[in-house]
């Protein structure tokens, strides 16, 4: 079968057209996606996965809310922003405790095309869940928060390479951890003190 030049052409600009369109419905999906990750309901905090938190922000976001456990310990907030144009932004951060105590709070100003650094130190006596609250920002820009020291927090589920998962054991926040060995003697500890359990095969 001859295929003219023209009928070439117009099959590439289909095609082409045809992977705009692709394009264009997987980013509504993964924007979709990332948006319902973000909670804006006080009372049902989106899991931290990771320590780290990074988005842009402008003076129209809602307020969003995280959680992950803290203490204890220093837990050290290392926050990075970057200010857009035309006047800069500063992003707001509280935490609160589980029954809305505000516990602390940072935040950092950025000038337009400037860059600003904050580190924040807070000590928990205990081990106790967090609530992190994202406030309404000034202006707009980009932030890039880092949370490092006596944190955990929520990992998705991984295995190794033979289906064991690695994920850690889920132990209460306090009382006293009894292990007894196969000799007769026992080991307890203080769950206190313990930011992880994971049975190694």
């Amino acid at each position: 079968m001859f295929i003219t030049t023209h009928q070439r052409k117009t099959s590439q600009l289909l095609l082409r057209q045809l992977g705009i369109v692709i394009f264009a419905v997987l980013l509504v999906i993964v924007s979709a996606g990332t948006s319902a990750a973000q909670s804006t309901d006080r009372y049902n905090p989106t899991p931290l996965k990771s320590n780290e938190l990074k988005a842009d922000f402008s003076q129209d976001d809602p307020e969003y809310f995280y959680s992950f456990t803290a203490g204890p310990g220093e837990v050290i907030f290392t926050l990075d922003v970057k200010g857009a144009t035309p006047s800069g932004g500063i992003p707001y951060f509280h935490l609160f405790t589980a029954n809305g105590r505000e516990l602390a709070s940072f935040d950092k100003f950025a000038a337009r095309n400037s860059s600003e650094l904050l580190v924040k130190r807070v000590s928990f006596a205990k081990r106790q869940p967090v609530v992190l609250r994202i406030s309404k920002p000034i202006g707009g820009g980009f932030y890039r928060l880092r949370i490092s020291g006596a944190a955990a927090f929520e990992r998705e589920a991984a295995t190794d390479k033979g289906g064991q998962s690695n994920d850690g054991i889920e132990l209460p926040a306090k009382g006293t951890l009894r292990i007894e060995m196969t000799d007769g003697s026992a080991q307890e500890f203080d769950l206190r003190r313990v930011r992880r359990a994971v049975v190694k095969p």
